[in-house]
């Protein structure tokens, strides 16, 4: 691994703004990382790759709340007020206040990190009822958001005695009401070992999709594009997207943000199961997919910031957490290099 790089290359705002951009702009499919103006800006400073982690760092805490409606015009309602009260509050005695300045791409995106991370439930709890149609109006019983830190796990038993185990970074919104049990997983990976109630059928809402069971034991992992559904025992109907597909024990479906749906049989059960011994277990999993698992148990951070490692596939076992010997492993197996940016941020890049 390399030497951290020095400070002199920090990017200052215009950096910033400018790396900003370029992310929305790949955001929105107008241009990819391959393109020419692109490189030339990356090429043009040593700053602007530093600036573009960063830009990305912000973002990827965000994640796919990043681009729902309900959070770009709660993020532009903020920065115009903030930038109207920075502005006002030095103002010249007898002076008109000013007008709300046009938010710049970086601040933009850095506000809006900071609105999830002080009121999270008002957002996300504003995405939950949009996402969802007008239903029949029903009395709950039950209203509970758990979730983790990074490389933090917890175990809760729920008011019906369903087990929930939830992985490092990861949350779970419960709703039980008096006919139905509601849950959604926002975001990581949960496993649930369901109390019967046939009364009362337990519902999962991932994405687009629901995972409904009477009682069963099942994992759901969201990570990167798609959602993987494993069944452990029982049964298990999925529906959304137009789709309607029964699991069956030793099945894995993989939901996909197309709607798509593939069911396999002979899943590997004890992959799905390893995060609950303090394991990442990979089986030809992306590059992009194994450094999302392993980000959830270190404060370390790993970025992957080269399209020509996209191909490359990850096998093994690994102790959740040890950062180390999972970087160590990639640069010894692959041409990789991992650079240590800073005490938080490792980069991998192909080698040269």
């Amino acid at each position: 691994m390399t030497a951290k790089r020095p400070d002199t290359t920090l990017p200052d705002d215009q950096a910033l703004d400018e790396a900003a951009g370029w992310l929305l702009r790949f955001q929105s499919g107008e241009v990819t990382e391959a393109s020419p103006d692109y490189q030339a800006w990356l090429e043009r400073d040593e700053a602007h790759e530093e600036a573009m982690i960063r830009a990305r760092i912000a973002w990827g805490v965000l994640g796919d709340a990043a681009r729902s409606p309900e959070l770009t015009r709660a993020r532009s309602d903020a920065l115009s007020r903030a930038t109207t009260a920075a502005a006002n509050r030095w103002r010249p005695l007898g002076a008109r206040p000013a007008a709300p300045e046009r938010p710049r791409p970086w601040i933009a995106i850095a506000a809006a990190a900071a609105l999830i991370a002080v009121i999270p439930g008002v957002i996300v709890g504003g995405l939950w009822m949009a996402e969802r149609p007008t239903a029949p109006q029903q009395s709950y019983v039950a209203a509970d958001r758990y979730e983790t830190q990074t490389a933090e796990t917890r175990v809760v038993t729920l008011a019906d005695n369903t087990r929930l185990s939830l992985d490092a970074a990861s949350a779970v919104r419960v709703r039980y009401g008096e006919t139905e049990r509601a849950l959604e997983l926002l975001s990581g990976q949960a496993h649930f070992e369901v109390a019967s109630d046939p009364d009362r059928p337990f519902a999962v809402d991932v994405g687009s999709f629901t995972v409904t069971a009477l009682g069963t034991a099942f994992n759901i992992e969201r990570v990167d594009n798609e959602t993987l559904v494993t069944l452990f025992e029982g049964a298990l109907q999925i529906t959304g997207a137009g789709t309607d597909h029964a699991l069956a024990a030793g099945q894995q479906a993989v939901l996909r943000r197309s709607g798509d749906v593939e069911i396999a049989d002979g899943a590997n059960l004890e992959k799905a199961a390893a995060w609950r011994q303090g394991r990442v277990f990979l089986e030809g999993d992306p590059l992009e997919v194994a450094v999302a698992r392993m980000n959830r148990y270190s404060r370390i951070r790993i970025m992957v910031l080269d399209s020509r490692l996209d191909d490359v596939q990850i096998g093994g076992v690994f102790n959740a957490g040890d950062v180390e010997a999972f970087v160590g492993a990639l640069e010894a197996a692959f041409e990789i290099e991992a650079e240590r940016v800073d005490d938080d941020l490792i980069v991998l890049r192909q080698r040269d």
